[in-house]
């Protein structure tokens, strides 16, 4: 994989309160164009809330957040949306009463708009394909299993045509095989999709083999970044998980 030169979204200073509680604290990071970042912490370090402020879902008390330079902090989740940015939530959120094929018409409705000339769009078929949902397409998704249900939520986001990904701990409750299934999946959208990903993972090992990058953070803040290997045997990381 070619490593990712070129910013693709900046935090600064993001800070986010929830009455007396700091659940990001002045947090800066960057995310590379074409690269797998991991994001680690503690659980309560705030990494979804991180996810929820970069999508639109909550909005910061101060900060700014720029995505191919333009400041996100005053967009709607559509909005943010139709500049790129896909997610999936930490339970799969498809809407359980319609089919995996119904899930993707209403998501690319949804993340596309009216505008149909996005050139990073894939077709749905194509989706449903790469996560081998083709016998499923018709099947009601309350009646999926929890890995497909996941599929479908990673599909949902694909099919907005993002630049960007952002997967909150997609990994949780899967089993091994299931696990390096989406890992696999996970790498073809990065490298033959051309999708960037932020992926927020407890699985220390599963993190370390597909990032190309990895941000910690702790107590709101960025504790460290840098390459798998150079952020693992970081000792302020593993003292915000084990203790000293």
């Amino acid at each position: 994989m070619v490593m990712g030169t070129t910013t693709l979204l900046r935090i600064e200073e993001v800070h986010k309160t929830f009455g007396g509680i700091v659940a990001l604290d002045q947090f800066t990071a960057t995310v590379n164009e074409d690269e797998i970042t991991g994001l680690i912490g503690p659980n309560g370090a705030g990494k979804t809330t991180l996810f929820n402020v970069i999508t639109g879902v909550l909005t910061p008390d101060s900060g700014s957040i720029r995505f191919e330079g333009k400041e996100l902090t005053s967009l709607k989740s559509h909005q943010i949306c139709h500049e790129g940015i896909g997610r999936t939530f930490q339970t799969p959120k498809p809407v359980r009463s319609l089919t995996v094929r119904e899930n993707l018409q209403v998501a690319r409705k949804y993340g596309v708009g009216d505008n149909e000339k996005r050139e990073t769009i894939q077709s749905i078929n194509e989706v449903i394909e790469l996560f081998s949902l083709e016998e499923k397409q018709d099947t009601i998704t309350k009646e999926l299993q929890l890995v497909e249900q996941k599929f479908v939520d990673v599909a949902r986001a694909l099919v907005t045509g993002p630049k960007l990904i952002l997967l909150d701990e997609i990994m949780a409750g899967l089993n091994p095989t299931e696990k390096q299934e989406m890992m696999s999946t996970i790498k073809t959208i990065n490298t033959e999709f051309g999708s960037t990903f932020l992926i927020i993972e407890h699985d220390l090992g599963i993190i370390r083999s597909i990032s190309d990058r990895i941000i910690t953070i702790h107590e709101g803040s960025e504790l460290t970044s840098g390459s798998p290997e150079k952020v693992m045997e970081n000792d302020k990381v593993r003292e915000a998980y084990i203790g000293k």
